[in-house]
């Protein structure tokens, strides 16, 4: 899905502005639209939320979903430029600067988007979500040193089980996002980096899917055959 007004920088809507619900709340329900797969009615808030300016974190928020889901739709010049209007508003915005990277890493440059991942492994709450980034820029330059190198980071950086979860979780995320980019040995990695930190029949689960989507057809046979012979599944 194109969104035609990008080239003219989301210009504020005085109609909207006027309105008593505001760019956090229509932020918010775009969100909650997104987390129930209604991209288009995700679209909808965000543009809103944008529209009616006022609220630098609700706005920089929008920007960055809307270049998710254009980078999810393949339109990775529309998710660029929105990306760069986000950093324009709020030029060290963590967020941002990761999904930056994140596009980066779609366009298969991966070295610059290592720069954003090292810059960010420094900060919290994004420690482990660029590490994560940086383990996904080595897999897609095929380098196996520097992938048993950002994984060993990954494995030191993980404190207790919270951690691992979070790990566990964001892994799970990035698989999803790279096998309908179909950057299929990255997602593959990313479920099995899932599984390893959270060995649960979900897991299992998770990883058999992904190996199915790009068509790993055998293997994932097996797992969901483990599955159904697992009387815990």
């Amino acid at each position: 899905m194109i969104l035609f007004f990008l080239s003219f920088g989301f210009l504020v809507d005085p109609a909207l502005a006027a309105e008593p619900m505001g760019a956090m709340a229509r932020y918010q329900m775009g969100i909650t639209a997104e987390r129930a797969g209604n991209m288009e009615g995700a679209l909808k808030y965000y543009e809103e939320a944008v529209r009616i300016g006022g609220d630098i974190r609700a706005g920089v928020g929008a920007l960055i979903r809307i270049a998710h889901i254009q980078m999810i739709h393949r339109d990775l010049a529309e998710s660029e430029r929105t990306i760069l209007l986000a950093l324009q508003r709020d030029p060290s915005n963590p967020d941002a600067l990761l999904m930056q990277a994140r596009l980066w890493l779609m366009q298969d440059k991966p070295r610059r988007a290592e720069k954003n991942f090292e810059e960010l492994s420094r900060r919290e709450p994004l420690a482990i979500p660029a590490l994560i980034g940086i383990l996904e820029s080595a897999l897609i330059r095929s380098d196996p040193a520097a992938i048993r190198q950002a994984h060993g980071r990954i494995m030191a950086r993980i404190g207790d089980s919270i951690d691992r979860m979070r790990a566990a979780q964001r892994a799970r995320e990035d698989a999803e996002f790279f096998a309908a980019a179909q950057k299929d040995n990255v997602a593959v990695f990313l479920a099995e980096l899932a599984f390893f930190l959270d060995p649960t029949p979900a897991s299992k689960e998770f990883l058999a899917m992904v190996r199915y989507q790009v068509n790993q057809i055998d293997s994932a046979a097996e797992l969901f055959q483990e599955l159904l012979s697992d009387p815990e599944s």
